[in-house]
């Protein structure tokens, strides 16, 4: 058996979106992206392409790989509160300089 995984990709996206529309607000995805890879930075433009076409707000908060661990974990925690969004990947290019706490201390 051959699987199509551009066809399952597509009716996953098609139901997706059809779930998108029956919210009754609009969800939002947040990527917090520090460092830069260019690997990552595919990938994330990827994650927005998919959200657009399924009706989710998608944006990309950048910050330089020598941002400060207190400013990085002080606005993750500020978009935790933040009732507009639905929800957030943080960090996925997280500078090496930085300790695993900082992702936990986010939880």
């Amino acid at each position: 058996m051959i699987i199509d995984g551009r066809k399952i990709a597509a009716e996953i996206l098609k139901q997706l979106k059809e779930e998108v529309l029956r919210l009754r607000f609009k969800p939002k995805l947040i990527d917090v992206f520090v460092g830069s890879d260019p690997v990552i930075e595919s990938y994330v433009n990827i994650k927005a392409k998919r959200a657009f076409e399924t009706g989710i707000d998608f944006e990309i908060r950048k910050y330089p790989e020598d941002v400060s661990e207190e400013l990085l974990v002080a606005d993750i925690k500020k978009m935790n509160t933040e009732e507009k969004y639905l929800w957030f990947d943080r960090a996925i290019a997280f500078a090496k300089t930085f300790k695993q706490a900082a992702s936990n201390e986010c939880d």
